[in-house]
């Protein structure tokens, strides 16, 4: 039963386009954003997250809104300007948005999907999960000091301040 079952994830793997993000050859990705600005997105995104938290997996989060770079990063997996959030990739699989994670569930599908993931392990202590920390050079202000005394762009931080957590980035 085990052989079968494991056949059954490799062919629906299979069957989703490879669309793998950086790192995300055996993981679940997720692109997803933390700003409220429209309701609908931003509870689709919690349904979603929330989801895969109850598996207790490993789950890479992007959040698009906490750096843009993330943005650009779906922009060109993607291959187009604009795209819908939330978007899942499952071991280096596109596997779609909330409508489509949502039907593998009710179909006892996504489970198949996940088999083999590694397991979540406990919040990182120096971001406490947020996989973001205030930049040290700028003190989250984006600006320093030039040899003029001049106020300049940080070139350490993104566009918030903040740096990819060195302890669990």
């Amino acid at each position: 039963m085990v052989h079968g079952k494991v056949c059954d994830s490799v062919l629906l793997l299979q069957s989703y386009q490879e669309k793998c993000p950086r790192g995300g050859e055996n993981i679940v990705v997720l692109y997803t954003t933390t700003l409220r600005g429209i309701r609908k997105t931003f509870e689709d995104c919690n349904t979603v997250r929330s989801l895969f938290e109850s598996y207790g997996l490993h789950i890479v989060e992007r959040d698009i809104s906490m750096d843009s770079g993330y943005r650009e990063e779906l922009r060109v997996l993607m291959g187009k300007k604009e795209v819908k959030i939330p978007v899942v990739f499952i071991k280096g699989r596109c596997v779609g948005g909330t409508e489509e994670v949502l039907r593998l569930e009710e179909e006892a599908k996504l489970g198949l999907l996940l088999e083999g993931l590694p397991r979540a392990t406990k919040w990182c202590e120096g971001c406490g999960g947020l996989r973001f920390v205030m930049c040290m050079g700028c003190n989250g202000s984006c600006k320093v000091l030039d040899s003029e005394k001049k106020k300049v762009k940080c070139g350490e931080c993104n566009e918030n301040g903040l740096i990819h957590c060195p302890m669990c980035c």
